[in-house]
């Protein structure tokens, strides 16, 4: 049985395990690059990677009835867009009830709820003007549906003012913008059904991670995982805390949902080789354009083909580091910026400029890229 603290994998650097990424790569020998990530490598190994008979449709109903059964309340952490979308139009098309829906957010500091642009500050439009109206229509047939709103602002600044030991270092992965440490407190901000996390109710929260990956190679089709496009920190350790009831389950990238996985790679495939444009496209694309919009544009029609709606505003990726989800936070006069800052700084010092993308810290620490999966 996996421990469910390994939810987003862990890292083996001389022989060690470690959650957070970065006090992994401090831990090897100057020079060395000898770092793994794990995630889930020997239920992929030992899968087959056949298509299944099912429709996605009916895979994805699959697993929201295996969730459903295994928890006794199910948090869905929903934004509006295709990843999370699909998740809810799958729970509601077959009336698999949710229990609480959460919302999350700097949202105190918008200036307007209106899509003024794609630009990634206007995030929160897409909860404002998609997810929002989605989930007051729901309510209508699920009257109990809890809907939470965690503004992390305030969480955000106070991390960063408390933490003169720079211990937010350790807890986000490959990603160090500043809400990287605000999601990991969503368990326990204070919130109406906060008396579950002192019961002894199975709690899930289900996130949208993520689109898979696939690679064209040696005439070969393989899929594969990247850490970097985990929704929260891969120290769940930490995140965790001693919440023991409570787990974060990932929809699509789970060792219980392999099946879709297999599904959403060879319908890829299928879509791709369809059309030599498309097939043109991915032989064409290297290792780092797996984490662009025209990848995710070209991908959502095929893996969500009754739930995708091309006509719903999007915004576009923010940027790595100082992104712009957090344009309020970069106060260079603030003391919460200035320890995140330096932050980053003891980082870029401490990993070696080989652990950088581009080779400094503004485009993050290196991705760690899972074993390659043949599925054809």
């Amino acid at each position: 049985m996996i421990n469910p603290l390994d939810n987003f994998g862990y890292y083996v650097a001389n022989n060690k395990k470690y959650y957070s990424k970065v006090e992994a790569i401090m831990s090897l020998p100057k020079g060395s690059q000898d770092l793994r990530w794990w995630f889930y490598d020997e239920v992929f190994d030992s899968f087959n990677w056949e298509e299944p008979i099912e429709t996605l449709d009916e895979l994805y109903t699959e697993r929201a009835k295996q969730l459903r059964d295994s928890y006794d309340h199910l948090v869905l952490c929903y934004s509006g867009g295709a990843d999370s979308g699909n998740i809810l139009e799958i729970f509601d098309r077959n009336n698999i009830q949710l229990d609480e829906i959460n919302f999350h957010g700097s949202f105190k500091t918008d200036k307007t709820r209106e899509f003024l642009s794609k630009d990634p500050s206007f995030f929160n439009a897409e909860v404002y003007n998609i997810a929002e109206p989605r989930i007051l229509e729901l309510k209508k047939r699920w009257p109990n549906l809890i809907v939470n709103h965690y503004d992390w602002t305030d969480s955000i600044t106070e991390t960063y003012n408390k933490d003169v030991n720079y211990d937010w270092i350790y807890e986000t992965g490959s990603r160090f913008t500043p809400n990287m440490v605000a999601r990991s407190n969503i368990h326990s901000f204070n919130r109406e059904v906060k008396l579950l996390h002192d019961s002894s109710k199975k709690i899930a929260y289900i996130w949208g991670v993520d689109k898979p990956r696939v690679r064209f190679e040696n005439e070969q089709w393989y899929i594969f995982f990247l850490d970097i496009l985990m929704t929260l920190s891969t120290n769940s350790k930490s995140k965790l805390k001693n919440l023991t009831n409570e787990v974060d389950e990932l929809f699509y990238w789970s060792p219980n949902s392999v099946k879709i996985l297999a599904k959403q790679a060879h319908t890829i495939k299928n879509y791709i080789q369809a059309d030599p444009m498309r097939f043109d496209f991915i032989k064409r694309m290297n290792m780092g354009d797996l984490h662009i919009e025209d990848y995710y544009d070209l991908i959502k029609p095929a893996i969500y083909p009754t739930t995708f709606n091309p006509m719903l505003p999007q915004c576009h990726k923010a940027k790595p580091i100082y992104t712009e989800r957090d344009w309020w936070f970069y106060d260079k006069n603030s003391r919460a910026f200035q320890i995140w800052e330096d932050g980053l700084k003891m980082i870029t010092d401490s990993v070696g400029e080989q652990w950088l993308n581009k080779g400094n810290i503004e485009h993050g620490v290196v991705g760690s890229i899972s074993k390659f999966y043949r599925f054809a």
